[in-house]
Protein backbone atom coordinates (compact mmCIF):
# COMPACT_ATOMS: atom_id res chain seq x y z
CA UNK A 1 0.00 0.00 0.00
CA UNK A 2 1.42 3.30 -0.73
CA UNK A 3 1.72 5.25 2.16
CA UNK A 4 1.37 9.41 1.09
CA UNK A 5 1.36 11.01 4.76
CA UNK A 6 3.00 14.44 5.99
CA UNK A 7 4.14 13.54 9.35
CA UNK A 8 5.48 10.97 10.95
CA UNK A 9 2.38 9.98 13.19
CA UNK A 10 0.37 9.35 9.98
CA UNK A 11 2.84 7.42 8.13
CA UNK A 12 3.35 5.17 10.94
CA UNK A 13 -0.46 4.67 11.60
CA UNK A 14 -0.95 3.64 7.41
CA UNK A 15 1.97 1.55 7.70
CA UNK A 16 0.69 -0.04 10.59
CA UNK A 17 -3.08 -0.61 9.06
CA UNK A 18 -0.92 -1.78 6.34
CA UNK A 19 0.55 -5.00 8.19
CA UNK A 20 -2.63 -5.63 9.90
CA UNK A 21 -4.39 -5.86 6.63
CA UNK A 22 -1.38 -8.78 5.56
CA UNK A 23 0.35 -6.01 2.97
CA UNK A 24 3.56 -4.13 2.76
CA UNK A 25 4.05 -0.43 2.82
CA UNK A 26 5.30 1.36 0.65
CA UNK A 27 6.62 4.94 2.20
CA UNK A 28 6.66 7.65 -0.33
CA UNK A 29 9.72 9.82 0.84
CA UNK A 30 8.71 12.72 -1.52
CA UNK A 31 5.08 13.13 0.75
CA UNK A 32 6.69 13.49 3.96
CA UNK A 33 6.74 16.94 5.20
CA UNK A 34 10.32 18.79 4.51
CA UNK A 35 11.91 18.31 7.94
CA UNK A 36 11.42 14.85 8.00
CA UNK A 37 11.96 13.99 4.34
CA UNK A 38 15.69 15.41 4.33
CA UNK A 39 16.41 12.78 7.85
CA UNK A 40 17.29 9.22 6.67
CA UNK A 41 17.51 8.34 10.09
CA UNK A 42 14.18 9.42 11.02
CA UNK A 43 12.49 7.53 7.77
CA UNK A 44 14.89 4.77 8.47
CA UNK A 45 13.11 4.31 12.31
CA UNK A 46 9.13 4.22 10.44
CA UNK A 47 10.17 1.43 8.72
CA UNK A 48 13.10 -0.66 10.62
CA UNK A 49 11.92 -4.22 11.26
CA UNK A 50 8.72 -3.68 8.48
CA UNK A 51 7.78 -5.18 5.34
CA UNK A 52 7.95 -1.74 3.25
CA UNK A 53 9.89 -0.06 0.08
CA UNK A 54 10.98 3.03 0.62
CA UNK A 55 10.26 5.33 -2.81
CA UNK A 56 11.51 8.59 -3.60
CA UNK A 57 9.62 9.69 -6.54
CA UNK A 58 10.09 13.20 -8.34
CA UNK A 59 7.64 15.19 -9.91
CA UNK A 60 8.70 13.81 -13.98
CA UNK A 61 8.03 10.52 -12.43
CA UNK A 62 4.24 11.47 -10.72
CA UNK A 63 5.42 11.72 -7.11
CA UNK A 64 6.67 15.56 -5.50
CA UNK A 65 10.21 15.88 -5.06
CA UNK A 66 12.02 18.51 -5.75
CA UNK A 67 15.31 18.56 -3.93
CA UNK A 68 17.93 17.89 -6.42
CA UNK A 69 18.93 14.71 -7.62
CA UNK A 70 22.11 13.78 -6.41
CA UNK A 71 20.81 14.77 -2.86
CA UNK A 72 17.50 12.83 -3.51
CA UNK A 73 19.29 9.35 -4.76
CA UNK A 74 21.74 10.10 -1.51
CA UNK A 75 18.87 10.15 0.52
CA UNK A 76 17.41 7.38 -0.37
CA UNK A 77 20.07 5.41 -0.39
CA UNK A 78 20.37 6.23 2.81
CA UNK A 79 18.00 5.48 4.88
CA UNK A 80 17.79 2.12 2.45
CA UNK A 81 20.98 1.20 4.32
CA UNK A 82 20.45 2.24 7.70
CA UNK A 83 16.47 0.55 7.84
CA UNK A 84 17.52 -2.29 5.78
CA UNK A 85 13.95 -2.51 3.83
CA UNK A 86 13.46 -2.29 0.06
CA UNK A 87 13.66 0.67 -2.02
CA UNK A 88 12.61 1.98 -5.58
CA UNK A 89 15.00 3.55 -7.79
CA UNK A 90 14.13 5.22 -11.42
CA UNK A 91 16.21 3.17 -14.15
CA UNK A 92 18.44 6.31 -15.13
CA UNK A 93 19.54 6.32 -11.66
CA UNK A 94 20.26 2.52 -11.19
CA UNK A 95 23.73 3.06 -10.60
CA UNK A 96 22.84 4.09 -7.14
CA UNK A 97 23.18 0.39 -6.73
CA UNK A 98 26.57 -0.04 -6.91
CA UNK A 99 27.88 3.64 -5.88
CA UNK A 100 26.07 3.05 -2.68
CA UNK A 101 26.63 -0.50 -2.08
CA UNK A 102 22.96 -0.90 -1.65
CA UNK A 103 21.89 -4.86 -1.23
CA UNK A 104 20.54 -5.68 -4.93
CA UNK A 105 18.33 -8.51 -3.48
CA UNK A 106 16.06 -5.65 -2.14
CA UNK A 107 16.08 -2.98 -5.02
CA UNK A 108 13.22 -2.29 -7.26
CA UNK A 109 14.15 -0.55 -10.23
CA UNK A 110 11.47 1.53 -12.43
CA UNK A 111 10.00 3.18 -15.13
CA UNK A 112 7.32 5.48 -14.90
CA UNK A 113 5.37 7.32 -17.93
CA UNK A 114 2.75 9.47 -16.65
CA UNK A 115 1.61 10.89 -19.79
CA UNK A 116 1.35 7.99 -22.01
CA UNK A 117 2.75 4.17 -22.95
CA UNK A 118 5.17 4.29 -25.76
CA UNK A 119 5.59 2.46 -28.46
CA UNK A 120 8.74 1.56 -27.45
CA UNK A 121 7.57 -0.78 -24.02
CA UNK A 122 9.22 -3.46 -24.76
CA UNK A 123 13.00 -2.10 -25.22
CA UNK A 124 12.58 -0.57 -22.19
CA UNK A 125 11.52 -3.59 -20.05
CA UNK A 126 14.63 -4.90 -21.79
CA UNK A 127 17.11 -2.34 -20.19
CA UNK A 128 14.91 -2.31 -16.77
CA UNK A 129 15.78 -6.36 -16.67
CA UNK A 130 19.15 -5.87 -17.74
CA UNK A 131 19.87 -3.92 -14.26
CA UNK A 132 21.01 -5.97 -11.66
CA UNK A 133 18.14 -5.37 -9.20
CA UNK A 134 15.28 -8.07 -7.64
CA UNK A 135 12.48 -6.67 -8.98
CA UNK A 136 11.82 -4.71 -12.14
CA UNK A 137 8.53 -2.32 -12.08
CA UNK A 138 7.42 -0.59 -15.41
CA UNK A 139 4.29 2.08 -14.88
CA UNK A 140 2.82 3.38 -17.86
CA UNK A 141 0.12 6.01 -18.41
CA UNK A 142 -3.12 4.15 -20.34
CA UNK A 143 -4.08 7.06 -22.80
CA UNK A 144 -6.21 4.47 -24.57
CA UNK A 145 -8.19 1.00 -23.46
CA UNK A 146 -5.90 -1.00 -25.53
CA UNK A 147 -2.74 0.28 -23.49
CA UNK A 148 -3.52 -2.19 -21.01
CA UNK A 149 -2.88 -5.09 -23.42
CA UNK A 150 0.85 -3.37 -23.63
CA UNK A 151 1.56 -3.75 -20.21
CA UNK A 152 0.03 -7.15 -19.78
CA UNK A 153 2.30 -8.57 -22.66
CA UNK A 154 5.02 -7.07 -20.71
CA UNK A 155 4.39 -8.91 -17.89
CA UNK A 156 3.67 -12.52 -19.95
CA UNK A 157 7.57 -11.64 -21.82
CA UNK A 158 8.60 -11.25 -18.75
CA UNK A 159 7.24 -14.27 -16.84
CA UNK A 160 8.59 -16.53 -19.89
CA UNK A 161 11.86 -15.04 -19.18
CA UNK A 162 12.02 -16.69 -15.45
CA UNK A 163 12.26 -12.12 -14.19
CA UNK A 164 10.13 -10.59 -11.82
CA UNK A 165 8.12 -7.45 -13.37
CA UNK A 166 5.57 -5.46 -11.84
CA UNK A 167 3.69 -3.40 -14.83
CA UNK A 168 1.28 -1.70 -14.32
CA UNK A 169 -0.93 0.44 -16.59
CA UNK A 170 -1.64 3.53 -14.81
CA UNK A 171 -5.01 5.52 -14.52
CA UNK A 172 -9.22 4.13 -14.97
CA UNK A 173 -8.22 2.39 -17.85
CA UNK A 174 -5.33 0.08 -16.81
CA UNK A 175 -7.35 -1.32 -13.53
CA UNK A 176 -6.98 -4.43 -14.27
CA UNK A 177 -3.22 -4.69 -14.66
CA UNK A 178 -3.36 -3.81 -10.97
CA UNK A 179 -5.92 -6.24 -10.13
CA UNK A 180 -4.90 -9.56 -12.05
CA UNK A 181 -0.83 -8.71 -12.10
CA UNK A 182 -0.12 -10.88 -8.72
CA UNK A 183 -2.34 -14.02 -10.39
CA UNK A 184 -0.24 -13.71 -13.37
CA UNK A 185 3.36 -13.27 -12.59
CA UNK A 186 3.80 -9.99 -10.77
CA UNK A 187 5.59 -10.44 -7.32
CA UNK A 188 3.09 -7.21 -6.39
CA UNK A 189 0.64 -5.06 -7.09
CA UNK A 190 0.48 -1.10 -5.81
CA UNK A 191 -3.01 0.22 -3.47
CA UNK A 192 -3.76 2.98 -1.96
CA UNK A 193 -4.72 3.61 1.55
CA UNK A 194 -8.34 4.80 0.97
CA UNK A 195 -9.72 6.37 -2.04
CA UNK A 196 -8.74 10.12 -2.17
CA UNK A 197 -5.02 8.95 -0.50
CA UNK A 198 -3.74 7.53 -3.62
CA UNK A 199 -0.06 7.65 -4.71
CA UNK A 200 -0.55 6.98 -8.44
CA UNK A 201 -3.17 7.60 -10.86
CA UNK A 202 -5.75 4.25 -10.34
CA UNK A 203 -4.48 3.23 -7.42
CA UNK A 204 -7.18 1.23 -5.95
CA UNK A 205 -8.00 1.05 -2.19
CA UNK A 206 -6.39 -2.05 0.02
CA UNK A 207 -9.70 -2.89 1.27
CA UNK A 208 -11.46 -2.45 -2.45
CA UNK A 209 -8.59 -4.93 -3.69
CA UNK A 210 -8.80 -7.75 -0.68
CA UNK A 211 -12.81 -7.55 -0.32
CA UNK A 212 -14.17 -6.84 -3.76
CA UNK A 213 -11.64 -8.06 -5.99
CA UNK A 214 -10.15 -10.84 -3.54
CA UNK A 215 -6.51 -9.70 -5.87
CA UNK A 216 -4.58 -11.59 -3.55
CA UNK A 217 -6.96 -15.24 -4.08
CA UNK A 218 -7.23 -15.13 -7.61
CA UNK A 219 -4.72 -17.27 -9.84
CA UNK A 220 -4.13 -18.27 -13.80
CA UNK A 221 -7.38 -20.11 -13.20
CA UNK A 222 -9.64 -17.76 -11.64
CA UNK A 223 -11.86 -16.59 -15.28
CA UNK A 224 -12.61 -13.07 -16.08
CA UNK A 225 -15.96 -10.91 -16.09
CA UNK A 226 -15.66 -7.53 -17.67
CA UNK A 227 -18.04 -4.33 -17.74
CA UNK A 228 -17.81 -2.74 -20.91
CA UNK A 229 -18.63 0.54 -20.09
CA UNK A 230 -17.70 4.47 -20.82
CA UNK A 231 -17.63 5.62 -17.88
CA UNK A 232 -17.17 2.47 -15.33
CA UNK A 233 -16.63 4.68 -11.67
CA UNK A 234 -20.08 4.89 -10.77
CA UNK A 235 -21.43 1.03 -11.23
CA UNK A 236 -22.48 -1.47 -8.51
CA UNK A 237 -21.52 -4.00 -10.93
CA UNK A 238 -18.44 -5.18 -10.20
CA UNK A 239 -19.37 -4.93 -5.97
CA UNK A 240 -22.34 -6.68 -6.78
CA UNK A 241 -21.28 -9.18 -8.93
CA UNK A 242 -17.63 -10.27 -7.22
CA UNK A 243 -19.74 -11.00 -4.03
CA UNK A 244 -22.16 -13.56 -5.88
CA UNK A 245 -18.91 -15.17 -7.45
CA UNK A 246 -17.65 -15.29 -3.83
CA UNK A 247 -21.01 -16.14 -2.13
CA UNK A 248 -21.10 -19.08 -4.61
CA UNK A 249 -17.95 -20.09 -4.58
CA UNK A 250 -17.01 -19.46 -7.70
CA UNK A 251 -13.73 -18.88 -8.94
CA UNK A 252 -14.04 -15.52 -11.19
CA UNK A 253 -13.44 -12.00 -11.06
CA UNK A 254 -15.56 -9.39 -12.17
CA UNK A 255 -13.33 -6.49 -13.54
CA UNK A 256 -14.13 -2.95 -14.51
CA UNK A 257 -13.25 -2.07 -18.18
CA UNK A 258 -13.65 1.99 -19.60
CA UNK A 259 -13.89 1.46 -23.49
CA UNK A 260 -13.06 3.39 -26.07
CA UNK A 261 -12.25 1.80 -28.76
CA UNK A 262 -14.99 -1.80 -28.94
CA UNK A 263 -13.81 -3.82 -31.59
CA UNK A 264 -10.59 -3.46 -30.73
CA UNK A 265 -10.92 -4.10 -27.12
CA UNK A 266 -12.86 -6.98 -27.90
CA UNK A 267 -10.03 -8.31 -30.21
CA UNK A 268 -7.60 -7.94 -28.33
CA UNK A 269 -9.55 -10.04 -25.26
CA UNK A 270 -11.28 -12.84 -26.83
CA UNK A 271 -10.05 -13.18 -30.49
CA UNK A 272 -7.96 -16.17 -30.96
CA UNK A 273 -6.18 -14.08 -34.02
CA UNK A 274 -5.48 -11.20 -32.47
CA UNK A 275 -5.63 -11.87 -28.62
CA UNK A 276 -3.79 -9.96 -26.55
CA UNK A 277 -3.75 -11.56 -22.81
CA UNK A 278 -3.45 -14.87 -21.26
CA UNK A 279 -6.56 -14.72 -18.91
CA UNK A 280 -10.02 -17.33 -19.43
CA UNK A 281 -12.54 -14.69 -20.51
CA UNK A 282 -16.14 -15.63 -20.00
CA UNK A 283 -17.82 -12.63 -20.97
CA UNK A 284 -19.04 -8.93 -20.45
CA UNK A 285 -21.56 -6.42 -19.06
CA UNK A 286 -22.16 -3.79 -21.77
CA UNK A 287 -23.27 -0.63 -20.70
CA UNK A 288 -23.57 3.29 -22.30
CA UNK A 289 -22.70 4.10 -24.65
CA UNK A 290 -21.66 0.75 -26.16
CA UNK A 291 -24.98 -1.17 -26.29
CA UNK A 292 -25.83 -0.67 -29.81
CA UNK A 293 -22.40 -0.73 -31.16
CA UNK A 294 -22.01 -4.38 -29.89
CA UNK A 295 -25.21 -5.71 -31.63
CA UNK A 296 -22.80 -5.59 -34.96
CA UNK A 297 -20.22 -6.72 -33.10
CA UNK A 298 -20.87 -10.28 -31.88
CA UNK A 299 -21.28 -13.68 -34.14
CA UNK A 300 -25.11 -14.68 -32.57
CA UNK A 301 -27.80 -12.61 -31.33
CA UNK A 302 -30.77 -14.13 -28.98
CA UNK A 303 -33.72 -13.31 -30.54
CA UNK A 304 -34.78 -10.69 -28.29
CA UNK A 305 -31.73 -8.80 -28.11
CA UNK A 306 -32.20 -8.77 -32.17
CA UNK A 307 -35.24 -7.35 -32.14
CA UNK A 308 -34.32 -4.84 -29.28
CA UNK A 309 -31.31 -3.88 -31.25
CA UNK A 310 -29.54 -3.48 -28.31
CA UNK A 311 -27.26 -5.93 -25.64
CA UNK A 312 -26.26 -5.62 -22.29
CA UNK A 313 -24.83 -8.73 -22.48
CA UNK A 314 -21.82 -11.05 -24.42
CA UNK A 315 -21.34 -14.34 -23.50
CA UNK A 316 -18.10 -15.91 -24.88
CA UNK A 317 -18.01 -19.46 -26.23
CA UNK A 318 -15.39 -21.61 -27.96
CA UNK A 319 -12.97 -20.29 -30.32
CA UNK A 320 -13.28 -16.65 -28.84
CA UNK A 321 -17.03 -16.48 -30.77
CA UNK A 322 -19.25 -14.11 -29.17
CA UNK A 323 -23.77 -14.37 -28.19
CA UNK A 324 -25.02 -11.33 -27.37
CA UNK A 325 -28.07 -11.33 -25.11
CA UNK A 326 -30.53 -8.87 -23.08
CA UNK A 327 -31.52 -9.46 -19.92
CA UNK A 328 -32.54 -5.52 -19.55
CA UNK A 329 -35.93 -6.47 -21.16
CA UNK A 330 -37.43 -8.41 -18.49
CA UNK A 331 -34.59 -6.63 -15.44
CA UNK A 332 -37.09 -3.45 -15.90
CA UNK A 333 -40.05 -4.87 -16.75
CA UNK A 334 -40.26 -7.06 -13.22
CA UNK A 335 -39.89 -4.26 -10.76
CA UNK A 336 -42.22 -2.68 -13.07
CA UNK A 337 -45.08 -4.66 -13.06
CA UNK A 338 -44.40 -5.37 -9.44
CA UNK A 339 -44.67 -1.68 -8.72
CA UNK A 340 -47.62 -0.48 -11.08
CA UNK A 341 -49.75 -4.09 -12.30
CA UNK A 342 -51.32 -4.55 -15.34
CA UNK A 343 -49.56 -2.69 -18.47
CA UNK A 344 -52.09 -3.34 -21.21
CA UNK A 345 -53.43 -0.42 -22.35
CA UNK A 346 -51.40 1.76 -19.63
CA UNK A 347 -49.94 5.39 -21.74
CA UNK A 348 -46.31 5.23 -20.63
CA UNK A 349 -43.59 7.67 -21.72
CA UNK A 350 -39.54 6.26 -22.08
CA UNK A 351 -37.03 8.72 -22.18
CA UNK A 352 -34.52 8.05 -23.92
CA UNK A 353 -32.98 6.35 -27.22
CA UNK A 354 -30.20 4.13 -26.45
CA UNK A 355 -29.86 0.64 -25.63
CA UNK A 356 -31.78 0.75 -22.43
CA UNK A 357 -34.57 2.77 -23.85
CA UNK A 358 -34.99 -0.11 -26.33
CA UNK A 359 -35.23 -2.76 -24.04
CA UNK A 360 -37.80 -1.03 -22.05
CA UNK A 361 -39.66 -0.42 -25.47
CA UNK A 362 -39.57 -3.86 -26.45
CA UNK A 363 -40.85 -4.92 -23.11
CA UNK A 364 -43.41 -2.40 -22.55
CA UNK A 365 -45.05 -3.57 -26.18
CA UNK A 366 -44.92 -7.38 -25.41
CA UNK A 367 -47.27 -6.22 -22.78
CA UNK A 368 -49.60 -4.12 -24.66
CA UNK A 369 -48.42 -0.74 -23.19
CA UNK A 370 -49.65 2.52 -24.96
CA UNK A 371 -45.86 3.61 -25.20
CA UNK A 372 -44.20 6.82 -26.15
CA UNK A 373 -40.58 7.13 -26.97
CA UNK A 374 -39.26 10.84 -26.18
CA UNK A 375 -35.87 11.88 -27.07
CA UNK A 376 -34.09 15.02 -27.38
CA UNK A 377 -33.33 14.73 -30.83
CA UNK A 378 -36.70 13.78 -32.06
CA UNK A 379 -34.56 11.62 -35.17
CA UNK A 380 -33.66 9.08 -32.72
CA UNK A 381 -36.81 8.59 -30.99
CA UNK A 382 -38.19 7.93 -33.88
CA UNK A 383 -35.92 5.56 -35.12
CA UNK A 384 -36.52 3.17 -31.94
CA UNK A 385 -39.92 3.88 -32.10
CA UNK A 386 -40.53 3.03 -35.30
CA UNK A 387 -38.28 -0.19 -35.04
CA UNK A 388 -40.57 -1.40 -32.53
CA UNK A 389 -43.63 -0.10 -33.26
CA UNK A 390 -44.25 2.88 -31.24
CA UNK A 391 -44.48 6.60 -31.35
CA UNK A 392 -41.82 8.98 -30.93
CA UNK A 393 -42.47 12.88 -29.15
CA UNK A 394 -39.42 15.28 -28.35
CA UNK A 395 -38.89 16.04 -24.37
CA UNK A 396 -40.78 19.26 -24.73
CA UNK A 397 -43.84 16.80 -25.59
CA UNK A 398 -43.67 14.91 -21.86
CA UNK A 399 -45.66 17.48 -20.14
CA UNK A 400 -49.07 17.22 -22.00
CA UNK A 401 -48.29 13.62 -23.19
CA UNK A 402 -51.21 12.29 -20.43
CA UNK A 403 -48.90 9.97 -19.19
CA UNK A 404 -50.10 7.20 -16.42
CA UNK A 405 -45.76 6.31 -15.95
CA UNK A 406 -42.44 7.89 -17.00
CA UNK A 407 -39.50 5.96 -17.36
CA UNK A 408 -36.10 7.83 -17.41
CA UNK A 409 -33.68 5.39 -19.89
CA UNK A 410 -31.04 7.80 -20.08
CA UNK A 411 -27.73 8.59 -18.02
CA UNK A 412 -28.97 11.86 -16.74
CA UNK A 413 -28.71 12.04 -12.85
CA UNK A 414 -26.44 10.10 -12.68
CA UNK A 415 -23.46 10.49 -10.29
CA UNK A 416 -20.81 12.78 -11.97
CA UNK A 417 -21.41 15.52 -14.76
CA UNK A 418 -24.80 15.29 -14.59
CA UNK A 419 -25.73 14.73 -10.78
CA UNK A 420 -28.15 16.64 -9.43
CA UNK A 421 -30.32 17.01 -12.91
CA UNK A 422 -33.77 15.97 -14.04
CA UNK A 423 -33.99 15.16 -17.79
CA UNK A 424 -37.55 16.91 -17.57
CA UNK A 425 -39.25 19.80 -15.29
CA UNK A 426 -40.89 18.58 -12.32
CA UNK A 427 -43.78 19.95 -13.52
CA UNK A 428 -43.80 17.71 -16.56
CA UNK A 429 -45.26 14.47 -14.04
CA UNK A 430 -48.11 16.40 -13.65
CA UNK A 431 -51.14 13.45 -13.64
CA UNK A 432 -48.19 10.52 -13.80
CA UNK A 433 -48.95 8.09 -11.36
CA UNK A 434 -45.52 6.28 -11.71
CA UNK A 435 -42.23 7.51 -12.08
CA UNK A 436 -39.23 4.54 -12.85
CA UNK A 437 -36.27 5.90 -13.12
CA UNK A 438 -33.52 3.38 -14.21
CA UNK A 439 -30.18 5.50 -13.16
CA UNK A 440 -29.62 3.41 -9.96
CA UNK A 441 -26.19 5.78 -8.70
CA UNK A 442 -27.45 7.80 -6.73
CA UNK A 443 -30.63 6.23 -5.60
CA UNK A 444 -32.39 8.82 -5.00
CA UNK A 445 -32.24 10.85 -8.60
CA UNK A 446 -33.67 14.50 -8.45
CA UNK A 447 -36.14 12.67 -10.89
CA UNK A 448 -37.24 10.24 -8.34
CA UNK A 449 -37.24 13.39 -5.58
CA UNK A 450 -39.98 15.45 -7.36
CA UNK A 451 -41.80 12.40 -8.43
CA UNK A 452 -42.40 12.17 -4.80
CA UNK A 453 -42.92 15.57 -3.77
CA UNK A 454 -45.86 15.55 -6.92
CA UNK A 455 -47.30 12.56 -5.03
CA UNK A 456 -46.05 9.98 -7.57
CA UNK A 457 -44.84 6.33 -6.45
CA UNK A 458 -41.33 6.59 -7.08
CA UNK A 459 -39.19 3.47 -7.88
CA UNK A 460 -35.39 3.94 -8.50
CA UNK A 461 -32.99 1.36 -11.12
CA UNK A 462 -31.72 -0.67 -8.09
CA UNK A 463 -34.60 -3.59 -8.55
CA UNK A 464 -33.64 -3.66 -12.34
CA UNK A 465 -29.99 -3.92 -11.94
CA UNK A 466 -30.33 -7.02 -9.70
CA UNK A 467 -32.99 -8.75 -11.97
CA UNK A 468 -30.99 -8.31 -14.75
CA UNK A 469 -27.41 -8.85 -13.48
CA UNK A 470 -29.01 -12.45 -11.73
CA UNK A 471 -29.80 -13.32 -15.42
CA UNK A 472 -26.29 -12.38 -17.00
CA UNK A 473 -24.37 -14.53 -13.89
CA UNK A 474 -26.61 -17.51 -15.07
CA UNK A 475 -25.58 -17.03 -18.75
CA UNK A 476 -22.15 -16.73 -17.55
CA UNK A 477 -21.71 -19.11 -14.52
CA UNK A 478 -24.65 -21.85 -15.58
CA UNK A 479 -25.13 -21.05 -11.66
CA UNK A 480 -28.88 -19.50 -10.76
CA UNK A 481 -29.41 -16.64 -8.16
CA UNK A 482 -32.16 -15.20 -7.50
CA UNK A 483 -32.71 -11.33 -7.51
CA UNK A 484 -33.13 -11.49 -3.68
CA UNK A 485 -29.26 -12.69 -3.53
CA UNK A 486 -28.37 -9.98 -6.30
CA UNK A 487 -30.29 -7.75 -4.30
CA UNK A 488 -28.62 -8.58 -0.86
CA UNK A 489 -25.02 -8.34 -2.66
CA UNK A 490 -25.40 -4.39 -3.16
CA UNK A 491 -26.50 -4.02 0.23
CA UNK A 492 -23.72 -5.96 1.39
CA UNK A 493 -21.13 -3.90 -0.89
Amino acid sequence: MSVVEASAEAALRAIEETEQAGGFAELRIDALNPSLRSDPAAIASLVRGRAAILTHRRVSDGGLSETPEAERISLLAEAAIRSRVWCDIEMDAADAIHRFGLDASRVIVSHHDTKSTPDDLPKIVDRLLAVPAAVAKIATTAVLTTDLFALVEQLERARSLGRPLVAIAMGEKGAATRILGPAWGAPFTFCSRAAGREGAAGQIALYVMRDRYRADQLTEQSFVIGLIAGNTAYSRSPAMHNRVLFDTGTDGVYLPFTVDDLPAFLDAMVRPASRRVPWTVRGFSVTNPHKTRAVDLVDELDPLAARVGAINTIVVGENGRLSGFNTDVEGAMAPLEEAFGELAGTRIGVLGAGGAARAVVAGLADRGALTTVFARDIGRARLVADALGTAAGCLDDVAGAGLDVLVNATPVGTLGDSEGQSPVPASALAGVRLVFDLVYAPERTQLLIDAESRGCIALGGRPMLAAQAAMQFELWTGKRVSCEQMAAAWSST
